[in-house]
This record gives C-alpha cells, structure tokens and sequence, in this order.
C-alpha cells in the first residue's frame, strides 16, 4: 500500500553510503505506525540507533510522512537490539492510499487467482510421505509425516505445480518374512482377524518379533544356553546376565588400563574405540534381555489366543532359517506361494492405511513397492555402475562401501549451483554401503533405484522425501551417487522434507510390544469428545437434537470437520524441526486447540452471512471505501494479503506451520473486529455493506487457508 514510499527512502539511505537496500515492513500493531523498516539492515557496522536518529530529519521531510519514531527492542546479553524506524502518513495521504489499496485488495481476495500462485506452472512436482512399513497400523507418530507430507503437496498445487503424491511400500526386509510365516500358521489354523486388519496384523508382527529375537538371543549364547525353544526362563536370564556382566567388567578393565596411557599406538586407539563399542553392545543385551522376557508375558496376556497358536507352531521349526528362506524367496520371487502370501499381507494392511488415512482426508496418486523395484533388477544394476567409481572400494572379499570425498561433494555443489553451507553433515561423511560380503544388496541401493524410478515417471522439478530428523544422513548420502550416475537434475531436484518426532505425553509407543495410540483411535476420540462438546453447546442454547436423518447427517458431517481440524491442525502448528510431545487431553480439549477455533471464526462469519438476502452478489457490492478507512481494518485486509508470500515461504523453508500461524490470527483479528464494528445494527445501510465485504473476504481467506491445510471449512459449529 505504501510502496511509492520505498523508493524515496531507498534514496535517503543510498547517500549515507548504505550498500544494501530495504522494503517497507508492517509493524506487528497498528498503532506502531503504518509502516516500518529495519534499520539494521542498512547500517552496517554503523550503530543502528545512531544512524537511525541521523536518518530521521531526512524521513519526516518526504512528501506525505507526518512522523517518524525510533523503536528498538532489547538485545540479548551485551548485544543490541533492533533497531526499527516506524512511519506515520498524514491524515489525507493516507485516506487517499488505504481507499485505493482496499478496491484493489478485495477485489483480488473475490477473484480465482487469490491464493493460487503461478511459481510452479507448467512444472511437475513430487512429494513421497508416510511409505509406512505395512505390519502394523498407523499412529499418531506416522500422522506427522502424514499430514506435513499432505499439506506440503498442498501447499505446492497452489503455487501451480503438478504434484504427483507418492507412498513408497517397504514390503521386502526381515520383519515382512517372520509376519507371513506368522500369518500363513493363523491361516492354517482358520484364525481370522476380528478387528482392522493392520491392529490384528500388529500383533502378530509383535509376537513373531519377540519369538524371533528371543531365538536369535539364544542362538548366539549358545554355549550357556542349551535349550533352544522360544522362551526365556528366570534361569537362563540369570545366567545371561551374570555373563554380560562380567564381559563388561573385563572390558571395564581394559579401559581403565588403556586410558592412563599418555600417549596410544594406532592399535591402542582402534583397540580402546573396540572396547567402548563392545560395552555398549553388552549395556544393550542386558536391557534386550529383559525386555524380551517382559514382552513375552505381555504379548501371552494380552493376546492370548493368537500367541498361543503362534508359540506353539513356531516352536516346532527353525524360525531363524526359515525366515531367511522366506525373504530369499520374495526377493527373488522364485516361490508363487511366498509370493502370493506376502503381497496378500501387505495390500490388505495397504488397504487399511488408505482407509484410515482417507478419514484424515489424506490420498494418494501412487503406491510403489519396495519387492517391484527388486524384482526389476535395477538395485543390482545401480551396484555395477558404480563399482566403477572412484569413490567405491571392495572390502572383505564382495562387500561394496562408497566414500564421500570432501573435494567431489564441493564439486558437486558447484556445478549444481548449491551452496556448499547448505551441506546438512558437518565433518567427515560415513562410508555408505552398497553390498554385503555375502553380495546380496543393502538398501542404498534400492533407495537410489527408487529416486531415480521417481524421477523417470514424470521428470518432477522437485522432489520432496517427507521422513524424520533421523534420517538426514541417509538422504545426503544418495545425491553424490546420483550425481555420479548422471542424474544431475534428479540431484538438484530431491529435498529432504525433514521433522522432528512425536512423542505421547506420559504414554510409551513401541511396535514390537504393539503398543501405540493409532491413528484411528485418536481420530475416534476426538469424534467423541467433538460430540460430547457439541450436546454440551447445544444444551446451553436450549437442548437443541437432532430430529431427521437430514439433520443427523448435517451434525456428522460438522463432527468431522471438527475431528479434522482437532487432529490436522495441532501436527502442523509446530515448525517440523520441533520435536512435538503430544498431549491428548490438551489437543482433545477444544477451548485449547486452534483448529476448531479458526473453523469457529469461519462459521461466525458465514453465519453472519447468512442473515442476507442476497448473498451470492456481496463480493460485488458497490460500496464506499472511505467507511472502511480504519487501522484495524486495513490491517486485516493487509494480513488476508500476505497469504501469497508465506505460500512461497512454507516452500522455501519447508514449514507449513506459517500457513497456520497465519489463520489463527486472522481468526483472532476478525473476531475482535465483529466485537468492535457492529454489522447487521450498523449506523446505516452503507456503512452495514461496507463491513459486510471485509466479512466476506475474512471467510473467504478462512476458507481457503483450512484447504491449504486440508481441512474442510465448517459452515456451523
């Protein structure tokens, strides 16, 4: 609105020598001034307050500018603060800009092209999220992934990208191999699921788990431990512990000789790291062991019937060989019957998924799986190729490791106009490992097999990989092999999409005990406590209940806009690099959760609204500007505005979260604005269609920011 001001102060600034120059900002309160600026980001190694008193003659003398204040903020420690410059425009200069500003601005607020950007048109774009292991169900902590994957895909539609939604189906791996021989015994037993079929399938993951380690844990203390069946009695638990223990003491005391040594031989020093690594091996048995025998007792509790069958049957074969042939024979595809059970597993818990993830109003464009992309031979081919490396060695006779030398990942910055402080791995980078000594593949890769499959189904300008903090190292470890394959747009077009992740408050999840609140269940609470809050409202405006099946649908149709909101929108507030603790009894409680109250600020809106006669031409109406010439209007018209820039913003900082800190508070501007300029009791019919159009324009950005966010705008609540 004050853009002609720019270049005047621009000016100003060049003749103090200022290098840099600045745009206008707007101050976080309208009684701040109308506009402002930074002056710290001209001054240099100049005093910001000095320059900043100097600069002010020459401020207050530009046509049009009434005042101009010094406002700082304070500097933590011994540091200075920021130092802003606040403007205020006369009265009359003012009137004729905010007039001008407010056509122009509501005019595009009603038009197709608010909040649809045009960055990315004629651009494909490709976001792979959730690509959750299909043998368990999802839970809240894969919702984060879900729903940061779904927003960001979202978010890149409105800047005009093709975007092409991808779940990546991790069917291949040892785990898939012990739950089809877990399922293949429940089957020919006639055991059928009588709940969803990933929570079932869930509990034969855990069970066949916990019967495989404990096999496994026996197998490799086989000298103190004879009896090889699937339990673990006190005694051998003693007997585990007492060797464990005195290994570590042993190790213990090699370490103390080591470490007063003044100086260590290279042998010294492999020895003493040796040393340290085995301690924290031994550390991680003893805790295994007795989360293996607790787990057992619990899975035999509280699953009685199928850990029963299970124990029985697994009892009577060797499940670590068996699992081995297993995944050998889905691998290699070379057995119809393995092949066939284990596709049958995973597309029923993908249907499952797809089920629940369609409640969080979450879809998908395509499903690939992992064995596919076996089965193509492409892993092994990405294997031959850069045998041929430089950066490749062969260690213990056909192990394949891939090295990160300093100077190829700065070449390859360079050429693909990176820069090189956007490295996420500071130091040394770990050898990747491309092939056991045994010659079967890792996973490397297979995920380099998969991003180049990605980027071949449709030449995507971005590629977004939406999974945890966890996993940064390995996301950077694919762009150097990639780049040396010679797919250097593919290089340049993969962002890790990176979060931290989510933790229950007071309530531990773990997979291998199937313990986890799911996806579902947090869904179908928060369905339930929305009704409770809803018969509770509706007492209190006169016991109101539903009568007709039209009117039962119209209230579940608004109870699940509620539960979207309620389950979306806390998941996606938080910056994605902030670890969330998730407390259920706060994001179930409705007076503390943002979604339902900006989904509130809608339905207020367009209940307003609805008091009109004529409510598909208010976008139209002819109306005085002049009425709408207020602070606090303006400044929401302003905010509404900016939805264009934080779009580009939640790209290019990977945070969907500004997009959500953006509604909440223009639901809390507007809701002091229907407290302060009474509407329908306006002083006169002018001035009552004037802030009917602010009205109309507040509920269309309220709309269209929820469905940026995926979730559904709420007529009533």
């Amino acid at each position: 609105m004050f853009k002609n001001f720019e270049n005047e102060i621009n000016q100003i600034i060049k003749e103090k020598n200022a290098k840099k120059s600045i745009g206008l900002l707007q101050p976080p309160l309208p009684e701040l001034g109308d506009f402002c600026i930074v002056v710290n980001q001209f001054a240099g190694k100049n005093d910001p307050k000095i320059m900043a008193s100097d600069l002010l003659d020459s401020f207050v003398k530009i046509p049009g500018i009434e005042n101009v204040e010094i406002y700082e903020t304070k500097g933590k420690k011994k540091r200075s603060g920021i130092v802003y410059l606040n403007f205020k425009i006369k009265p009359r200069e003012k009137r004729n800009l905010q007039v001008k500003y407010l056509s122009h601005s509501l005019k595009h607020i009603f038009s197709e092209e608010f909040a649809q950007l045009t960055i990315g048109s004629g651009k494909n774009a490709i976001v792979e999220h959730t690509s959750a292991n299909p043998i368990s169900p999802l839970h809240v902590g894969n919702l984060r992934n879900s729903i940061h994957g779904d927003t960001l895909a979202r978010i890149l539609d409105r800047l005009g990208y093709q975007v092409h939604r991808h779940f990546y189906i991790n069917d291949v791996g040892l785990q898939i191999a012990f739950v089809t021989i877990g399922y293949e015994i429940l089957k020919n037993q006639n055991v059928k699921p009588e709940i969803k079929f990933d929570l079932w399938l869930g509990r034969v993951y855990a069970i066949m788990h916990n019967l495989y380690y404990i096999q496994s844990l026996k197998r490799t203390n086989s000298d103190l431990m004879k009896n090889t069946n699937y339990k673990l009695s006190q005694s051998e638990i003693e007997v585990l512990n007492q060797n464990f223990k005195a290994q570590i003491k042993d190790n213990q005391a090699d370490l103390e000789v080591l470490s007063k040594k003044d100086k260590l031989t290279k042998e010294e020093r492999i020895s003493l790291k040796e040393l340290k690594k085995k301690n924290l091996q031994l550390d991680k048995n003893l805790a295994e062991i007795k989360s293996l025998k607790i787990n057992f007792d619990s899975l035999s509790n509280r699953f009685p019937r199928i850990h029963k069958i299970l124990y029985s049957n697994v009892s009577k074969i060797d499940l670590i060989e068996l699992s081995g042939q297993y995944l050998k024979a889905y691998e290699t595809k070379l057995d119809k019957k393995i092949v066939t059970l284990s596709r049958e597993i995973t597309d029923w818990v993908l249907e499952a998924f797809k089920w629940t993830l369609k409640r969080f109003n979450i879809d998908f464009d395509n499903f690939d799986y992992e064995s596919d992309l076996t089965w193509s031979k492409k892993p092994n081919e990405i294997i031959k190729s850069l045998e041929k490396s430089a950066n490749t060695r062969t260690v213990d006779g056909s192990a394949l490791r891939y090295s990160y030398p300093t100077e190829s990942i700065v070449q390859m910055y360079e050429e693909l106009e990176l820069d090189p402080k956007s490295i996420p791995i500071k130091g040394n980078i770990p050898e990747l490992q491309l092939r056991r000594k045994d010659g079967t593949a890792l996973y490397a890769p297979k995920d380099i097999a998969y991003s180049i499959q990605k980027y071949e189904s449709s030449l995507p300008h971005l590629i977004f990989n939406v999974i945890s903090s966890e996993q940064i190292l390995p996301q950077f470890q694919l762009l150097l092999p990639l780049f040396e394959l010679g797919y250097k747009e593919l290089t340049r077009a993969m962002k890790h999409y990176s979060y931290e992740l989510v933790e229950l408050k007071g309530r531990p999840m773990s997979g291998r005990r199937a313990i986890y609140v799911t996806a579902d269940e947090y869904y179908d609470e928060t369905l339930i406590r929305a009704r409770m809050a809803k018969r509770a409202s509706d007492q209190q405006r006169g016991g109101f209940v539903p009568n007709n099946l039209e009117q039962w649908d119209d209230e579940m149709n608004t109870l699940r806009k509620v539960t979207i909101a309620s389950t979306r929108f806390p998941l996606i507030e938080t910056s994605p690099n902030r670890k969330i603790i998730l407390d259920l009894d706060r994001e179930l409680d409705f007076k503390r959760n943002s979604g339902p109250f900006v989904q509130y600020a809608h339905a207020r809106a367009c209940g307003i609204l609805r008091k009109l006669s004529d409510q598909d031409n208010i976008s139209n109406l002819n109306i005085d500007y002049n009425l709408l010439c207020d602070d606090e209007i303006i400044f929401i018209v302003q905010h509404i505005m900016k939805i264009s820039k934080k779009l580009t913003l939640a790209v290019d900082e990977l945070d969907p979260s500004v997009i959500s800190n953006w509604l909440i508070s223009l639901a809390k501007q507007f809701m002091k604005f229907y407290e302060k300029f009474p509407i329908h009791n306006a002083e006169n019919e002018d001035l009552k269609e004037a802030r009917i159009k602010i009205v109309k324009a507040v509920q269309t950005a309220l709309f269209e920011g929820l469905n940026i966010l995926g979730i559904p705008a709420a007529d009533r609540i």
